[in-house]
């Protein structure tokens, strides 16, 4: 996703090193670019993944000024944005202001060109665009919707986008551990992976929460949320939720079904899955040793459904440099 100026697009910018100032700034393994306009400067850095690519822009503004943002192929973008606030008019969609501290998710068609208005002021904002192929193997594809899974050359629905969601704590952890990360070329591309998956699934969680969040009885299904991730390792089965939740099978069962519509064992799933994924990038644990702590019901099971639910098997996303070299 590119920034442009109006008028002829290229004229009025020119190109040059970052200015001593900003060097603190720069992500050593990122492609850097700087370039000046009438309105100010942008020092603009890419990190390229395998099927995905992340941006983080800090722009420095000194008068009003229209840029335009567009990209040159279907794109859907997660866009964070840091620090500031931004007017945009995007095609298909209409006027939205990105506040700071929130997170949007856009649908960009090719060759639309979209309006940003920056006031003065400091400004930093983090883009990952996800690529068609990169979305075809995530699971729960219907909470992301059909724009993000339809092929690059197929028409896609405009004025796709989701509703703002809040930069909690954990995304700012994940965004910074992108950022700051000193690994090897091999580990890094790991850890990258693994953290534009989950901050896809934190979405896509915030999204499902706010579809029903005016429905969901109070409490019962927060509760069982937090007893499940806390207690991975015990019984699970639904005759120990519903002592849990001191409801029956019958009231349980319902209850998912109407107001989060996903059964108890996909909630199981999900959040097995999503710890799993946290001590294989994180820790140093065998992979055994992480099946039972999840409490899969064996290490040929538990990869099997690891390499389902990712689309990669465990090994996949270990940091050991051993590991890396046996993927090569």
């Amino acid at each position: 996703m590119e920034f442009l100026l109006p008028g002829d697009l290229e004229d009025g910018i020119s190109l040059s090193a970052p200015p001593p100032a900003h060097r603190g700034l720069i992500i050593p393994f990122a492609i850097p670019r700087h370039y000046s306009f009438p309105g100010g400067s942008c020092l603009s850095q890419q990190i390229e993944g395998s099927d995905f690519s992340i941006w983080q822009r800090h722009f420095f503004i000194h008068q009003p000024s229209l840029l335009y943002f567009h990209s040159n192929r279907p794109l859907l973008a997660l866009n964070y944005m840091m620090e500031g606030a931004v007017a945009c008019r995007l095609q298909g969609v209409g006027e939205i202001t990105m506040e700071e501290n929130s997170s949007h998710m856009l649908y960009i068609a090719p060759r639309d060109k979209n309006e940003a208005l920056f006031t003065p002021g400091n400004f930093r904002c983090i883009h990952i665009g996800y690529s068609s192929a990169f979305l075809q193997k995530m699971p729960g594809k219907d909470l992301l919707l059909n724009p993000a899974i339809a092929g690059e050359g197929r028409c896609i629905i405009r004025g796709f986008r989701h509703a703002p969601s809040p930069i909690t704590r954990k995304i700012k952890t994940l965004l910074e551990e992108i950022i700051a990360c000193r690994e090897t070329e091999a580990n890094r591309q790991l850890l990258f992976d693994a953290r534009v998956r989950e901050l896809l699934f934190l979405h896509a969680r915030e999204q499902d929460n706010n579809r029903y969040a005016n429905t969901k009885p109070p409490g019962i299904i927060e509760e069982l949320t937090g007893y499940i991730t806390e207690h991975l390792d015990q019984d699970l089965s639904l005759s120990a939720l519903c002592r849990q939740a001191k409801k029956s099978k019958t009231a349980l069962q319902k209850i998912f079904k109407d107001h989060r519509q996903k059964s108890i064992h996909r909630l199981i799933m999900e959040i097995r899955m999503a710890k799993a994924m946290e001590l294989l990038v994180t820790t140093d644990l065998p992979i055994g040793e992480i099946a039972a702590l999840t409490n899969n019901n064996s290490f040929s099971y538990f990869s099997s459904s690891f390499t389902r639910y990712f689309g990669h098997p465990p090994s996949h996303y270990r940091k050991k440099e051993n590991c890396v070299q046996n993927l090569k």
